[in-house]
């Protein structure tokens, strides 16, 4: 059975080939949107001639409204969609870990929900186990070997904190969010930022979202206007 990151591949190989937006690695360490459209399926259009660069280890907040243009941004870059013109490169020498408003939990055992997409095995439970406390779900770990439909078992804001332990133990030098704490109280989405700035300190983090307290937690901020009607654009704020 393919994987998941297997399935990524094919779905930007093809996407490639063939007319939308162009997802394609291998820039020098940065992040880079050149002349980005989004489109939906019919063709309405919702953002034009979006251009950025985000370097390695730089924290970027991407502050846009509530509605389908962030989460449209977030699966373009993902590879994800399709629809829409220009290109996208992703950095050559590391894959970005993306993180959904909604977490994917595989079925399976909890240890296989923290460990994704790394195979079982691949941490330690002392890890896993550091990883939970530190995100405030260490009563998890006494059920690392239940399985269970763990997207139904948790709820949305535990899930979410499973994916920042999952970031922790993977170490990723790129994280990539759409939303990802926007189930949890201030208090949490604070310590989470600290998480990641004390664990992962050169790591690239951009925040996709509409939540306007996230920005303090990030160097600079882009926000996506309104252009003409229907489009918008990105501004360096």
């Amino acid at each position: 059975m393919a994987t998941f990151a297997e399935l990524l591949e094919s779905t930007r190989a093809e996407l490639a080939r063939g007319d939308g937006i162009r997802v394609e690695t291998g820039a020098p360490d940065a992040l880079e949107l050149m002349h980005v459209g989004l489109a939906q399926p019919n063709g309405t259009v919702l953002a034009t001639d979006l251009n950025a660069r985000i370097g390695a280890g730089e924290r970027v907040a991407v502050l846009g409204p509530a509605g389908p243009i962030k989460s449209t941004l977030f699966r373009a870059v993902a590879g994800l969609w399709p629809f829409g013109s220009g290109r996208i490169e992703l950095p050559g020498q590391c894959y970005p870990l993306f993180l959904p408003p909604q977490p994917y939990l595989p079925i399976g055992t909890l240890r296989d929900a923290v460990c994704y997409p790394s195979p079982q095995g691949t941490f330690s439970d002392q890890r896993i186990g550091e990883v939970l406390q530190l995100v405030d779900l260490d009563h998890l770990t006494r059920r690392l070997d239940d399985s269970e439909p763990w997207d139904e078992q948790l709820s949305i804001d535990e899930a979410q904190r499973l994916t920042f332990a999952r970031a922790l133990l993977h170490e990723p030098e790129w994280l990539v969010m759409d939303d990802a704490t926007g189930a949890l109280d201030e208090a949490m989405e604070k310590r989470i930022y600290e998480l990641l700035a004390q664990r992962l300190p050169r790591a690239a983090v951009v925040s996709i979202t509409n939540r306007q307290a996230v920005q303090q937690y990030h160097q600079r901020s882009w926000t996506i206007t309104a252009n003409a009607e229907p489009s918008a654009a990105l501004q360096a704020g």
